[in-house]
């Protein structure tokens, strides 16, 4: 397993590429320290409430709602939020998938299940534009070689969050880890009071299993975060979680 410490020594690496690629592709020093201010939560303007839809053609939704199996009101609310993200990352719709970010907290994306210094943070109102920004960011480590992650947001997200049809197959699951992962999960240090819906897709035969991967959507309570928004489950991270040497 990668350790904390090896983290924190590539983080000095992965500067250093960000830097290189910035010189590269002609930024100047404001944008390099606009990049750089995503390792952070995003400041935001006031709250605004956070809309809830439905109106992407999903079809299966019930299945993956009854295999969530929520026993109160609030794991109810829950699943549907987790749902509902699936759905728009099926479809690609980050402009909806923003709609569950809370405005001031931001949302984390995490390569793998140990949240780090490593992850980039993005605010809610940047999400929809990012699918169309070709500008490489560093978003941490590989596992095993450790060497930096370097991708446009689009590439990112197609091999470290939607990388399988979870919503076809996926195993859904409240709090729960299907995957026999080695690398520690620290969502619950990182986020006191975070809850997670995970799609997991097993793995095959061919490969042992090892090639299993999980989606990971962690949410907190709306209440709990900045200028909370109460009654709500805001998202907060999109973690990919898979087996590594």
């Amino acid at each position: 397993m990668w350790c904390a410490c090896s983290r924190r020594a590539w983080a000095a690496a992965a500067a250093l590429v960000v830097a290189l690629l910035a010189a590269c592709v002609g930024e100047g020093p404001k944008t390099g320290r606009a990049r750089a201010a995503m390792r952070q939560p995003p400041a935001s303007a006031s709250p605004t409430p956070i809309a809830r839809r439905w109106d992407l053609a999903c079809e299966g939704r019930e299945r993956l709602l009854q295999a969530l199996a929520p026993r109160t009101a609030e794991e109810e609310a829950l699943a549907r939020a987790g749902v509902q993200v699936l759905c728009a990352l099926c479809a690609h719709r980050w402009d909806l998938v923003a709609d569950f970010v809370h405005p001031k907290a931001g949302l984390r994306f995490s390569p793998d299940a140990y949240l780090d210094d490593g992850d980039v943070w993005v605010a809610a109102s940047a999400l929809a534009g990012l699918p169309r920004d070709p500008a490489p960011r560093v978003w941490g480590v590989e596992a095993g070689s450790g060497r930096p992650i370097v991708l446009s947001f689009a590439a990112y997200a197609a091999r470290y969050v939607y990388d399988g049809p979870y919503w076809e197959q996926g195993q859904a699951g409240l709090d729960v880890r299907r995957g026999p992962g080695n690398t520690v999960d620290n969502h619950a240090q990182v986020f006191p009071g975070s809850r997670v819906v995970e799609f997991h897709l097993p793995g095959s035969v061919t490969y042992g299993g090892l090639d299993w991967r999980s989606l990971r959507l962690v949410f907190m309570p709306g209440a709990a975060l900045p200028e909370g928004l109460p009654g709500t489950w805001c998202l907060v991270a999109i973690v990919h979680d898979a087996w590594e040497p």
